[in-house]
């Protein structure tokens, strides 16, 4: 499994060095995520790509189906470069795609996780979006619980998330990997020889994520939620899978349908929404049986 972590060189050309602009850019702008991909960041704006910088100093504009900006990419002047970005990606979204999707979806999720005030206050951490490696999540979470005990212990899950928006990308077809299908990729995948390089890898982004400013709320004042490279993490077996349900038509049948297809274990569960956010708690994760009960 290629790994997504960085290496201790490009941590430091973003923390002080080369490519500090970048970084200090996502800090100050919360409609903006950065993720890794070992050789290199992406950096998303409401689940577009706005830019993608490479360790050896690459840098690539935002994909073609948005446009071009005038404005020619480079570190010194990556601000204005990101603000015609933003708007040519606003325009797409509204005279184009004209919905909120799937990846823009993510993105709040890991906005509300990660980057907000109330971070700090969520059970789950975003590690990874769009996470690719043979098979595909959209997002990859760290539940950490937001208690003393859990803090101090450091007793955490890592967690598999799947956003399905709307009720035609429930069913499983040749074309749409439904619930069903990503839900047989989870069994495979943590079954597989790779899972413990996954784990071991998605600890060291978390704590990269930690070192870089990128989670509100860690390495503050507290003593017990300070995050370093020699942190240990007490990191459970389990790999839980969390569907989460955006704009779903429950008149609809696809959902009944494809959850027959689907074993009524524990592995699967279901987010419910805490008063219309997108913060991610264990106490709103509902299993099989309490997921049908409120369907």
């Amino acid at each position: 499994m290629k790994k997504r972590q960085l290496s201790p060189n490009f941590l430091t050309m973003l923390l002080k060095g080369a490519y500090y602009n970048v970084l200090k850019m996502v800090q100050e702008d919360d409609t903006v995520d950065m993720e890794m991909r070992g050789e290199s960041v992406i950096i998303y704006y409401r689940g577009g790509k706005l830019f993608e910088l490479y360790e050896n100093g690459t840098l690539v504009t935002l994909d073609d189906q948005y446009g071009t900006t005038q404005t020619v990419l480079s570190i010194d002047n990556i601000i204005q470069y990101s603000q015609e970005a933003k708007h040519l990606i606003d325009r797409y979204q509204t005279t184009v795609k004209r919905n909120l999707g799937e990846k823009e979806i993510s993105q709040r999720i890991v906005q509300e996780n990660n980057y907000s005030p109330y971070s700090i206050d969520t059970d789950y951490f975003i590690v990874d979006m769009e996470f690719n490696d043979g098979k595909q999540f959209d997002l990859v979470a760290l539940k950490w619980e937001a208690t003393k005990t859990a803090h101090q212990t450091k007793k955490c899950t890592l967690a598999l998330l799947e956003t399905k928006q709307g009720y035609k990308t429930l069913r499983s077809s040749k074309v749409n990997p439904g619930l069903n299908r990503h839900y047989s990729d989870y069994m495979e995948f943590v079954q597989s020889d790779d899972i413990k390089d996954f784990k071991n890898d998605m600890l060291e982004i978390f704590k990269q994520k930690c070192i870089l400013g990128l989670i509100n709320g860690i390495n503050g004042e507290n003593d017990n939620l300070n995050v370093d490279t020699n942190t240990k993490f007490q990191l459970s077996e389990d790999i839980e899978f969390v569907v989460i349900l955006a704009s779903y038509k429950q008149a609809s049948r696809n959902l009944a349908n494809e959850l027959k297809e689907i074993p009524k274990d524990n592995c699967c569960k279901f987010s419910q929404s805490s008063f219309m956010g997108y913060g991610l708690y264990s106490g709103y994760m509902l299993n099989f049986e309490q997921f049908s009960f409120i369907l």
